[in-house]
């Protein structure tokens, strides 16, 4: 994760640095420093939380798989367990 940050600090100087250009879009009303200084940095946050819910979603089904699989496999007639279902449903829902 570190090392995507390192190759965006010129997206983040830029932001941390932005200056209003007073000039409004005319679709929108959002002044072009928005377009330039703040939209790649919400991109790259978007992007990068993204890929920590990718990676707790990989995390997540190995937990439950060895925690409940095992146990209660008879209980459900060898089915995945309800938990497992409802976590990655939630993980998978936040991603897409």
């Amino acid at each position: 994760m570190r090392a995507a940050a390192a190759g965006q600090w010129d997206v983040i100087l830029s932001y941390l640095n932005r200056v209003p250009f007073d000039i409004a879009d005319p679709i929108f009303g959002h002044d072009v420093s928005f377009y330039i200084f703040e939209l790649p940095i919400l991109e790259f946050v978007q992007g990068w939380l993204l890929s920590i819910l990718l990676i707790a979603l990989l995390g997540i089904i190995p937990i439950y798989a060895i925690n409940n699989l095992g146990i209660s496999s008879e209980a459900h007639g060898g089915r995945l367990v309800p938990a497992i279902s409802v976590a990655t449903s939630c993980c998978w829902a936040l991603y897409s």
